[in-house]
């Protein structure tokens, strides 16, 4: 492995490999550790906002050329990710570097990914059974990193429906 820090502070990690394909990893050292009560889940908005602007297309991009993309966000990182033929290898770190610069976004594109997040942390914590009994009562339980990624879990929910006449 190679390391070296460019004079921006950025960190370079090269991994050489004869594998056809290229893999560009961008880790920024924010996460849900880095966020406290009351902005709670913005380092993961801040991930889905980044794939939402369509002037630089970076998914679209990426896929045309046969590669694929994701991200997640951790307690600690955010991670951006783009797999690609090693002959493109430039081209997600072009793209990374417009959408930092020139991201342009909208009230509406941000709505949409607040809900998207929302959703994602009723999938994950709420959905599952009798998620409630062990997490809903103990709001303590609920305040940690790993939480905070998905937002504020105390924002209104769906309720289960009423018992059925006679059951």
């Amino acid at each position: 492995m190679i390391r070296f820090t460019l004079s921006n502070g950025l960190e370079v990690f090269l991994l050489p490999s004869e594998s056809p394909f290229a893999a560009v990893v961008l880790a920024y050292r924010v996460g849900a550790a880095h966020e406290s009560p009351g902005t709670w889940g913005l380092a993961h908005l801040l991930e889905h906002l980044l794939f939402e602007d369509e002037h630089i297309g970076y998914d679209k991009r990426i896929q045309q050329i046969g590669g694929s993309t994701n991200a997640y966000t951790g307690k600690d990182y955010t991670v951006y990710y783009a797999r690609v033929g090693r002959e493109a290898v430039s081209l997600p770190l072009q793209l990374e570097a417009q959408r930092l610069f020139a991201l342009d976004l909208t009230p509406e594109k941000v709505a949409i990914q607040q809900r998207v997040v929302a959703e994602e942390f009723r999938q994950r914590y709420l959905n599952p059974p009798y998620a409630d009994r062990f997490f809903l009562p103990a709001e303590s339980r609920l305040s940690g990193p790993s939480l905070r990624a998905h937002g504020d879990w105390r924002k209104p929910r769906k309720h289960p429906p009423a018992p059925l006449p006679g059951a």
